[in-house]
């Protein structure tokens, strides 16, 4: 358990290392869109975006899921991204 609790803590630090660059860079944004595959990678991305305090992120985040329907596990990917952005209150556009 603390193993999980020390990546958590390293991929939150690289987000705010992140963040911190852009702003530096004077960049601004209006949306934090994350293109949501439903695999791990995007699923941890979208949460670690989701579950941070409020104000801690430069603008709101949403995520989009293309449904490229090219496996027949295709639909499934789309409604387990529709289920988790529902839970996680994330407005999630599917294509």
């Amino acid at each position: 358990m603390a193993e999980i609790a020390l990546a958590e803590q390293r991929l939150r630090a690289g987000l705010n290392d992140w963040f911190e660059t852009q702003q530096r860079l004077d960049r601004r944004f209006e949306r934090l869109t994350v293109a949501y595959s439903g695999g791990v990678d995007s699923t941890v991305l979208l949460w670690l975006l989701a579950s941070a305090p409020a104000g801690t992120l430069p603008a709101p985040v949403d995520a989009i899921h293309v449904n490229h329907d090219l496996q027949t596990s295709a639909h499934d990917f789309q409604r387990h991204c529709e289920r988790q952005c529902l839970a996680w209150g994330v407005p999630l556009r599917c294509v």
